[in-house]
């Protein structure tokens, strides 16, 4: 053998010998690859699908709302301060016993005497301006407390022109009116406006019998809230009327 094939023998051995001793790198999946670009992303689908679900169940919501019945249900978590809106028809009934006017309650001597009662600050209207103060003020209490002012119709002993109703926002009371309030302000908070004839319902003591205090009211009534008190405003005027007699009142001094 010639020097010249013993040199090349050797060098074949040694090339197989490095092959064998290298680390190659890992075989690229090229198919999966194609497969991949080939194939539309599934998480982008799911995404799609789920958008065009949520549009449709809000759309589908939204026409729900139009159903009385459902719109009623909706209305049952409507509160503001102690007063709940119940869209229960029909209306419950009156028991024989039940005033129907605020007339028929007893009536306290003064201001001072329904403040020492009621605990917190009492506020009267200064709109508009010959409004003078209330003709009658009713306190009905335990457990529940509200204070009630009266105006009546100038030159009438029975006809009430307009009333104050004011109670702790912790209490409860209840309007069953199956209409949707119309939503409003008064000071810049939110407010009720309610147009339509209702029953009206509250846990006190008419007399000296605990009972629920329960009556057809058929004004108009202004709700909202200020400093930890309820306000309901009946009167026969017109909502903006009403917004400026509620935002005009103005604590009493003693």
């Amino acid at each position: 053998m010639s020097e010249q094939q013993n040199h090349d023998e050797a060098w074949e051995m040694s090339v197989q010998d490095r092959a064998k001793a290298f680390s190659y790198p890992a075989t690229p999946d090229i198919a999966a690859a194609v497969g991949r670009t080939l194939r539309p992303p599934q998480r982008r689908n799911s995404l799609r699908i789920m958008a065009r679900a949520a549009i449709l169940l809000i759309l589908l919501s939204i026409a729900l709302l139009f159903v009385p019945e459902i719109r009623a249900s909706v209305l049952e978590f409507l509160r503001l301060g102690a007063i709940r809106i119940v869209p229960q028809t029909p209306a419950p009934t009156l028991s024989p016993s039940q005033p129907l006017s605020l007339l028929d309650l007893n009536s306290v001597a003064s201001l001072e005497e329904a403040q020492e009662i009621f605990r917190l600050p009492i506020r009267l209207p200064t709109y508009p301006a010959d409004v003078g103060a209330p003709d009658r003020i009713f306190v009905i209490e335990d457990p529940g407390t509200m204070i009630i002012l009266a105006w009546l119709v100038p030159g009438t002993e029975d006809q009430i022109e307009m009333s104050l109703h004011m109670l702790r926002s912790e209490e409860l009371a209840d309007k069953y009116y199956p209409w949707e309030p119309e939503i409003t302000s008064v000071n810049g908070r939110q407010a009720f406006w309610l147009v339509n004839a209702h029953v009206y319902d509250f846990f006190g003591t008419v007399g000296n019998q605990s009972t629920d205090w329960t009556r057809y009211v058929n004004m108009n009534v202004l709700i909202w809230e200020q400093d930890r008190i309820t306000y309901r405003l009946e009167t026969t005027v017109t909502l903006e009327e009403a917004r400026q007699i509620a935002e005009s009142l103005q604590e009493v001094t003693p």
